[in-house]
């Protein structure tokens, strides 16, 4: 029966501020307790002795009776025995420990604060619990316990470190382990717990510059915390951003970040082991790791709309006035804006050859300006191919999101300027650009226009939010420059203008470019890439209308993948190109490129099964085309989606906004595992539980049946294993097959394999017969015959087999009997054939 208080919470540890003292009413309930199990104990015929040689001299016991000696000098003497032989003759045997036993140390301050002298009423031992009140304060590198006169204990952790601090007052219990005295209660830990509290409450009592300071301690304490429950399982790490390039050892199944971009800057964590979800990190080793809490990190994030990346630049114009439109996403009292010295050519990212200086002012509310400052200063010089480092805070007090600011951005240079190719001067943008002249208007005036297809914007405006935020990665159908309109929002693209409602961006999409373009030249967008929660990558027909394959531009966004290891990554699907002979007012009239579409279809079967470590994708592609796979522009009444066979013109971008296709919704989804596609492998391996399970995943399962192709095999040695050839796949789904090599290949997984051959000719009645399917050459499953008479036979040999990806199955066969045998090229009396199961 325990005892009632529990002894564990009486003599509980305390801060060191305000150590635990035991109530003795309590400590005095809890040995009325031991006293009244003793007396029960003795009622019931047991006996106790003050030593054992008391308990030696009486051998006046009943077989088998029950005795303690409590009390001995000889510790080892104390325990439980029962006594063997009849009464008046025989022995004690020692059968145990005393249970549930502690001693309590008596510590009047006789030795030093790191040698510590107690007393105890009985002789202590390793299998006793000690409780030791602590005399008076120690802190230093070891301390020392003398139990009784005997020699010094060093006092440990429970961890088996040295003990550094002891609190007086405090009550500590442990057990004699060896030469030390090793603690339950690991006051190690516990103390810098404690020392962690108290300077995060003495921070959060102090200015509010101190704030970041409490928010750390807080976050040390929360972290040894820990360490503690998971008894040292819990390590902590710097950053979550740097758990990419960690391989954490194996056993551990959680830790702690003390940061998400830096130590330090709120966005500290405790992660666990799981499966892919929102905000997940994924270690160099491969495992992700989800955050346990439930809450939205706030981070330094975009948070304004219709951010992109100049596409052009020019040597003519030297200057460039532009005030640009956009929406911040989230309420927020002040804003960051960076800005580019490069430019996109469709190709690379590349310089302009010279320094430039930029200045801007942010307008909000319409009418009211405040300069933007760098240091201070109110122009930056950014160098040639490089991007400004983010500017100050600059005091903007934008109480609701969806509020609609104007920037005011002037650049100037002695070499040339960058800009983008589009403006909607149908609501407030305008841009002023020459070789002199231009008048920096950046905390007011009117800005002339000199048309739409130039203007200079801020590549990132940041701000402190919980909002997700995406980094766009795309081709002209993302930057839509020429091809869209700019909508309501002054947002053109499909991605930009599905999520820009509720969500910042920075568009990184540019005309042109393929997937292994953006891998070959991509630093400059990375450098801002941190600033986003999400990544949408929507791109792949440039490749594929220049001769790039499925297996290429896969391997290319693969790669791409790789490069935002701590986002949560949306694709998209692919749209057709095709011609037409009615401007594409007709479905019947337009004919498939066939250079492209064959790899795109594959290309978006793979997205739509599937893309370890993808969130889900946008399915822009079933939107826009007639049909799945057509590869023909699908045609509304009397209106055509595209002009060129290639892009959708503003039809086609507003059909794709209205259709939902791009939304939100799921990327809010933060406290729920995102939308993740199992993957064809996890299909086909029986590993797609709670997650969503794709047609295309288990329509492109493993499967073969080859034959011999009419062709007979000749000439087969009696009683000699024999490989059976063959001469044709007549499915090879994955093509695993290799009809060169006689053998199938198939990836990890399940399979039924089933092999047919017919003997036409060499038989001898009674003569042993075999077929075998060979797995690497060993035998995998084998079927035996004995013919019967001389005329043709079937054999068949079938099994079920788990593969790990190398393995090699082939058919083979033993036909025993003099002569050569022939087996039959007929294709239905002979084959081998398999698929996943």
């Amino acid at each position: 029966m325990p005892l009632n208080p529990s002894p564990e919470l009486v003599f509980a540890d305390g801060p060191a501020s305000h150590p635990s003292q035991p109530p003795k009413p309590e400590i005095r309930k809890i040995f009325r307790q031991i006293e009244q199990i003793i007396d029960a104990f003795t009622s019931n015929g047991g006996v106790i002795y003050a030593s054992k040689a008391a308990m030696d001299a009486d051998l006046a016991r009943p077989l088998s009776t029950m005795a303690w000696v409590l009390g001995d000098v000889v510790a080892a003497n104390n325990g439980i025995y029962r006594k063997v032989g009849a009464s008046g003759a025989g022995n004690w045997l020692r059968a145990g420990d005393l249970p549930y036993s502690f001693i309590l140390a008596s510590n009047v301050g006789a030795g030093t604060p790191s040698a510590i002298q107690v007393t105890t009423t009985i002789p202590v031992s390793g299998s006793s619990l000690i409780l030791l009140q602590i005399a008076e304060d120690y802190a230093g590198e070891a301390a020392t316990v003398s139990f009784n006169g005997a020699a010094p204990l060093t006092i440990k952790t429970n961890s088996g470190e040295d003990v550094r601090n002891l609190a007086g007052g405090s009550v500590v219990y442990g057990v004699i382990s060896g030469g030390t005295f090793r603690l339950a209660n690991d006051e190690a830990i516990a103390s810098l717990i404690y020392q962690a509290r108290d300077e995060a409450v003495a921070a959060e009592e102090g200015a509010q510059l101190a704030q970041a300071a409490a928010e750390t301690a807080r976050d040390i304490a929360a972290g040894y915390a820990s360490d503690a429950v998971s008894q040292g399982n819990v390590p902590i790490y710097a950053t979550a951003v740097g758990v990419a390039a960690l391989i954490i050892p194996e056993g551990i199944n959680a830790f702690r970040t003390n940061g998400y971009y830096a130590a330090g800057d709120g966005g500290g964590r405790l992660y666990y082991q799981g499966d892919f979800a929102a905000g997940a990190l994924r270690s160099a080793d491969g495992r992700w790791w989800v955050p346990a809490d439930k809450e939205r990190r706030q981070y330094t994030g975009q948070i304004a709309t219709r951010c992109v990346v100049p596409e052009f630049a020019s040597t003519t114009n030297k200057q460039i006035m532009t005030r640009s439109r956009h929406f911040i996403s989230e309420a927020t009292r002040s804003l960051q804006l960076i800005y580019p010295n490069w430019y996109h050519n469709g190709n690379a990212e590349v310089g302009v050859g010279g320094t430039i200086n930029v200045t801007a002012a942010i307008e909000y509310p319409i009418g009211v300006f405040t300069r933007v400052t760098w240091g201070g200063s109110a122009t930056v010089a950014i160098g040639d191919l490089s991007n400004s480092a983010p500017s100050d805070p600059i005091e903007v007090q934008i109480p609701d999101g969806g509020a609609e600011i104007f920037i005011r951005t002037f650049q100037s240079s002695a070499t040339g300027i960058v800009y983008s190719g589009l403006q909607d001067t149908m609501r407030g943008e305008t841009a002023d650009y020459g070789d002199s002249g231009v008048v920096d208007a950046t905390m007011g005036g009117v800005i002339p226009d000199d048309g739409p297809n130039a203007a200079y914007l801020p590549l990132a405006v940041l701000g402190q939010t919980t909002k997700p935020s995406f980094f766009i990665v795309g081709d002209s159908r993302e930057s839509a420059t020429s091809f869209d309109i700019p909508n309501a929002l002054s947002v053109v693209g499909n991605i930009a203008r599905g999520i820009a409602p509720v969500c910042g961006f920075i568009n990184v999409a540019r005309g042109g470019e393929r997937l292994a373009e953006f891998v070959a030249s991509h630093s400059k967008r990375l450098e801002v890439a941190h600033y986003c929660s999400h990544v949408a990558i929507h791109m792949g027909i440039n490749d594929f209308t220049s001769g790039q394959s499925s297996a290429g531009a896969l391997a290319d966004l693969n790669t791409i993948k790789g490069y935002f290891p701590t986002h949560e990554i949306w694709f998209a699907t692919v749209e057709p190109v095709s011609t037409s002979s009615d401007g594409w007012l007709t479905v019947a009239n337009q004919t498939i490129d066939a250079t492209s579409n064959a790899n795109r279809i594959a290309f978006n079967n793979a997205i739509r099964a599937g893309i370890t470590g993808a969130a889900g994708y946008f399915d822009i592609a079933d939107v826009l085309e007639s049909g799945r796979d057509s590869g023909k522009w699908r045609v509304l009444p009397g209106a055509a989606l595209t002009s060129d066979g290639t892009h959708a013109n503003e039809a086609g971008y507003n059909l794709v906004e209205k259709s939902g296709a791009v939304r939100s919704l799921p990327i809010f989804r933060s406290t729920a595992w995102a939308p993740r596609f199992a993957t064809a492998a996890e299909a086909r391996e029986g590993k797609a539980s709670n997650l969503l399970l794709s047609p295309a995943s288990l329509g492109t399962r493993p499967a073969f049946k080859v034959t011999k192709g009419g062709a007979d095999q000749t000439g087969i040695l009696s009683a000699t294993s024999t490989r059976v050839t063959w001469s044709a796949a007549v499915l090879n789904d994955g093509d695993h097959f290799l009809i060169a090599n006689g053998n199938w290949r198939p990836p990890k997984g399940r399979y039924r394999l089933h092999g047919q051959v017919y003997v036409t000719a060499g038989l001898v009645d009674q003569a042993q017969c075999s077929i075998r399917i060979a797995d690497n050459s060993g035998t995998a499953a084998e079927t035996l015959w004995r013919a019967s008479g001389t005329s043709g036979h079937t054999f068949q040999v079938e099994g079920i087999f788990e593969t790990d990806g190398t393995n090699q199955f082939e058919l083979w066969v033993n036909l025993a009997g003099t002569g050569d045998k022939t087996i039959s090229g007929g294709v239905t009396r002979t084959y081998f054939e398999g698929f996943a199961i």
